[in-house]
C-alpha cells in the first residue's frame, strides 16, 4: 500500500493488526470506509486548489501541468 494511502487508511482507523480468538484470527472492524474517502478528497481538493492558488507547486516537475497529474504523483498512483 502506497505509504499517504497508508496513513490516511491509518486516520480512518485502518490496522493490519489481527487478534486470536477462540474462533480463530480476525481484524478488527473499525475501519471507517467513507472517513477514509472523504479524507482522500480533503487531500485531492487540498491539492487543487494550491494548484488554482500558486500554479505549479514547487516540488513538482513543471511539465506536469495539470492538479490532476500532481494529485497522482502525491498518491503514488500510475497511469
Amino acid at each position: 500500500m502506497n505509504e499517504r494511502i497508508k496513513q490516511l487508511a491509518e486516520q480512518a482507523g485502518y490496522t493490519d493488526a489481527y487478534y486470536e480468538s477462540d474462533d480463530g484470527p480476525f481484524v478488527p472492524a473499525e475501519f471507517d470506509k467513507e472517513k477514509f474517502a472523504e479524507l482522500i478528497v480533503r487531500q485531492c481538493g487540498y491539492y487543487a486548489d494550491v494548484f488554482e492558488s500558486l500554479g505549479c507547486p514547487v516540488d513538482m516537475d513543471p511539465t506536469e501541468t495539470k492538479p490532476s497529474d500532481y494529485i497522482k504523483k502525491h498518491f503514488g498512483v500510475e497511469e
